[in-house]
């Protein structure tokens, strides 16, 4: 699997885990077909062909960047016309930490028509508990890209700069709040990375979703949100929200002011998975066929933009590729749960 997470492991082995969020269940409508489809459409494998409607699952609320994610991609697969006759119909359904959507696919079984996509909760979730499946029941699909994370503040903080931010967290315990889904969200694990390397207790305030933890930082009810560029960049665009610092290893081309934690000397960086998935037993044939269309997908310029404006990490990993590298990050994570156990952190 790729290692960019090296940095963290010292750290993460002191943390929760990752877990889903998000609520409401809504669908997509797709776009309009583009002028010049006809060459990125060009074939996929004949084996298989699915039906007038392939379910597209993501596990927790609309404006999360899962869901900016698939909604994407969908919209990439129609406006070219890459699958004539079938609708893709974009179906949020989270809650209960994404394990609603999850316990949905996975009682499909069999079923070539539905996908599910994807973000590192697909295997903490079941590895803290919180699910009754596991990660392994999956059919994985391949891997698209990867996410960083940021932490961001609202307009009226009183916060300009990182080097403020953590004077007021090492001010007092709860000196400083922070949302996110659950505590055992990305933003959770980065939070608790946060403040093992600061030597601070801030205030967690878990929300719904991603998005619900964004608009209470927004509205001045929460300090600051660890969460995905792609999910607050728009209010970045109009001021809402002021970026104090990137869980990154260096800074990002498209916010070159913006400092790191790593260059600040705190060892706090993490990356987020993008990925699809299919139900249990899906043919060999319509996995052939999955692959083949995603590879379409992110050979595409609007995919390519896609990642460029939401700063991810480029990288297609294929099927082949991606089924071992998949369980693989699952034993790795399900090494830091064990770890953190054993350290009576959990």
């Amino acid at each position: 699997m790729k290692k960019r997470l090296s940095v963290l492991l010292s750290i993460v082995i002191c943390l929760g885990l990752v877990a889903g969020c998000g609520t409401a269940s809504s669908s997509s409508a797709a776009p309009a077909q583009a002028s010049g489809a006809s060459e990125v459409a060009e074939s996929a494998p004949a084996a298989f062909t699915p039906g007038k409607t392939v379910e597209v699952i993501v596990p927790n609320s609309a404006g999360g960047g899962t869901d900016i994610f698939a909604r994407k991609v969908i919209e990439i697969i129609n406006q070219y016309d890459m699958v004539p006759g079938t609708t893709f119909e974009v179906i949020n359904k989270g809650g209960a930490s994404g394990t609603i959507g999850g316990a949905y696919v996975l009682s499909q079984k069999g079923n070539d028509d539905i996908l599910i996509f994807c973000s590192t909760a697909f295997w903490t979730t079941p590895i803290s508990g919180t699910a009754t499946y596991s990660y392994t029941e999956f059919t994985p699909l391949v891997e698209m890209s990867t996410d960083v994370l940021v932490l961001a503040v609202g307009k009226n903080s009183g916060y300009s700069t990182i080097e403020e931010f953590i004077e007021a967290a090492k001010s007092g315990e709860g000196a400083v709040s922070i949302a996110g889904s659950s505590v055992t969200s990305e933003g959770g694990l980065l939070n608790v990375a946060f403040q093992d390397e600061i030597g601070c207790i801030t205030k967690w305030v878990p929300y719904e979703s991603g998005g619900d933890a964004v608009t209470a930082v927004m509205g001045g009810h929460v300090d600051a949100t660890w969460t995905n560029y792609g999910e607050i960049q728009q209010q970045i665009e109009t001021g809402d929200l002021v970026i104090l610092a990137a869980a990154t290893p260096e800074r990002l081309e498209g916010l070159p002011d913006v400092p790191t934690m790593q260059e600040l000397g705190y060892n706090v960086e993490i990356e987020q998975h993008r990925h699809i998935a299919g139900a249990p037993e899906m043919s060999e044939e319509a996995i052939a066929f999955y692959d083949d269309l995603f590879q379409r997908v992110y050979d595409t310029p609007e995919f390519t933009e896609y990642i460029e404006n939401n700063m991810l990490t480029p990288g297609f990993v294929p099927h082949a590729q991606w089924a071992q590298e998949y369980l693989e990050v699952g034993e790795y994570y399900q090494g830091l749960f064990d770890k953190a156990q054993e350290l009576g952190l959990l």
